[in-house]
C-alpha cells in the first residue's frame, strides 16, 4: 500500500530532522556545512566498498545463473 511504502522515507526524513536540529541546538553544528559533512561523513566510508559489494552480487548472481 501506499502507507507502507512512505512510511520508511517519512520516518527516516524525521530521525535525520531531529539529530541536525540537535547538533545545532548543541552547538555540534555552526554553519549549514558542517550539517552537510556530517551527512556524507558515512557515504564517505561506505563508498569505497559500494564497487567492491556490486562487483560481488554480480559474480553471485553469474554463478547462480551459470550453475543454478
Amino acid at each position: 500500500s501506499p502507507f507502507s511504502a512512505s512510511l520508511v522515507p517519512v520516518v527516516a526524513f524525521g530521525l535525520l530532522s531531529v539529530a541536525v536540529l540537535y547538533g545545532m541546538v548543541a552547538g555540534t553544528f555552526q554553519m549549514l556545512e558542517d550539517v552537510y559533512d556530517a551527512l556524507l561523513y558515512g557515504l564517505r566510508l561506505a563508498a569505497p566498498y559500494l564497487l567492491f559489494y556490486i562487483l560481488l552480487a554480480q559474480l553471485y548472481f553469474s554463478l547462480l545463473f551459470i550453475f543454478g
